[in-house]
Formats: C-alpha cells, structure tokens, sequence
C-alpha cells in the first residue's frame, strides 16, 4: 500500500510542467547606474553581453528589464548636496557629495517600481529624482 501512495506520488509530481514548480532564477545581470548631479539625476541600464574577441562586456540596454534578471544597482553622488536613494524596498544611507553606494536586486516579479531620491523635496525642479522601473 505505501509503494502504490509512493508511486501516485511520484507520478503526480512528474506530470506538474517543471515551469510550474521552479523558482525565478537570474536569466541576465542588468546594471544599473544611477548618477547624481547638480541639475539632475540620471538612471541608465547596461546589459552584459560578449564582445566580438570573447571577452565579456556591457552595452546600452533599451526597455523594460527582464523578469529573472539580476540588477546590480551602482549609485555616484557627484552633486554638492547629499542624497539617499529608494527602489524595490531598498533605501541607500545617506550619500555624502563625492561617495557612492550599492546595492543588488533579483527582479522576481513584473510590474511597475518607483524609484526616488528621497532627501529632494521639490521632485519636479530635479528632473530625474523620480521615476519607475518597468519589470515584464
């Protein structure tokens, strides 16, 4: 009788499609560069990629990112004031002028996510200090 419980279970568990069961695993890196500046912040994405000699490298990445990717999340102060950074749950502490801080991030779900400065307090007078991330 356990060998027949067994075998039916077994047998279940072969038939589930192993898409249904697996988990989001990283697909891609996606960099994500994030500059602060004086008049503005600046968010720009770099997918890697192999150059033609073989030897990894990284290239413009245009669109939504991709579910699965890996985002590795690269933020410069190059302004005269501090700022603190906020997307997917994560803040930075505060980046002093001349700093940078980091931070990774599995994109395992789709959907909109908002990023923001969160030490500018007139968002529309610093074009750039808020903005979404597209996940499809």
């Amino acid at each position: 009788m356990k060998r027949v419980i067994l075998c039916l279970t077994v047998a279940g568990f072969l038939a589930v499609p192993a898409s249904s069961v697996a988990t989001t695993l990283p697909n891609s890196s996606v960099i994500v560069d994030v500059l602060f500046t004086n008049q503005r912040t600046i968010v720009a994405y770099y997918q890697g990629e192999t150059l033609g000699n073989g030897t990894p490298g990284y290239q413009a990445f245009v669109g939504t990112i991709a579910r699965g990717s890996f985002l590795h999340f690269k933020i410069f102060n190059r302004s005269s004031k501090p700022h603190q950074f906020t997307a997917f749950g994560k803040t930075t502490p505060v980046i002093k002028p001349g700093k940078n801080a980091y931070f990774n991030k599995l994109a395992k779900v789709r959907g909109k996510f908002p990023y923001r400065d969160v030490l500018t307090k007139k968002p529309k007078a610093y074009p750039g200090s808020t903005g979404t991330f597209v996940i499809a």
